[in-house]
């Protein structure tokens, strides 16, 4: 299929991750996806959460970015950042399902506990939250590859370069000041699969099913990488680290 600009190529791809993909991995770890509350948090173009909208679903999704959205009777985008004192009011509601994808490796460390008390908030008992995330020092666990302009997002493990050596590399090669702002997040972040389950377990968040992956279900949509799915080296602490380049966890929140 063409697409007349990026912005719908995107918000298919995102589509196609969740139809495709996440959706169908849900249903398999009995999680029902109809009649149901759910929100995304950091949803982008919205492609993914619009994924879920049908007539007995009322899906959200906020971003700190405005990304010009269209809403519809049961779909609503709004530009928000999650930290924000009113996002709790503007959504009063509580869901069933929370969606983040690729989003907390980009949340500041000193900012994860706060980000678990807010989607507690916004919980019912056994709420199911989705997670997933690149860890940080996988291969493109910086997100090179769309972050830097340079033949150097071709260069797999740069988060092993310190910061102090690699942000001035990046300026001086007229990497956007944007892209290297997101850069400098990630590294504020470092998150990797051994803090995350650390964070859920000081929560008490249970787990419901998780994935560790060698090549994710976004590898095979976008360069047609077949889905390669880690059963030992998930298991070896320090090796999963360099070596799984994503994971997909679904919890549930317990009050």
């Amino acid at each position: 299929r063409k697409f007349n600009n990026w912005r719908e190529y995107y918000f298919q791809y995102q589509y196609n991750l969740a139809s495709k993909y996440y959706i169908p991995e849900l249903e398999k770890s009995g999680i029902e996806c109809e009649n149901k509350k759910i929100l995304e948090i950091g949803c982008g173009n919205g492609g993914f959460i619009a994924a879920f909208n049908n007539n007995k679903n009322k899906c959200y999704g906020i971003d700190i970015k405005d990304m010009e959205w269209q809403n519809n009777s049961n779909i609503m985008y709004k530009q928000a950042n999650i930290f924000d004192k009113d996002v709790c009011t503007f959504l009063n509601t509580k869901f069933d399902i929370i969606i983040l994808r690729d989003v907390i490796e980009h949340i500041d460390n000193n900012l994860n506990n706060k980000l678990i008390s807010i989607v507690n908030s916004l919980s019912k008992n056994k709420t199911n939250v989705i997670i997933t995330f690149p860890p940080f020092y996988s291969a493109f666990g910086l997100h090179q590859q769309s972050l830097v302009t340079s033949a150097l997002r071709f260069f797999p493990f740069l988060s092993i370069c310190p910061r102090s050596i690699l942000i001035p590399i990046l300026k001086l090669i007229g990497n956007p000041v944007e892209k290297n702002k997101e850069i400098i997040e990630l590294h504020n972040s470092k998150m990797t699969i051994s803090s995350f389950k650390n964070l859920i377990k000081k929560h008490k968040i249970d787990i419901i099913s998780k994935k560790f992956y060698f090549s994710r279900p976004s590898h095979k949509i976008r360069y047609g990488i077949p889905i390669l799915i880690s059963r030992l080296i998930s298991k070896i602490p320090v090796l999963r680290e360099f070596l799984i380049s994503g994971v997909f966890y679904t919890l549930k929140i317990k009050k």
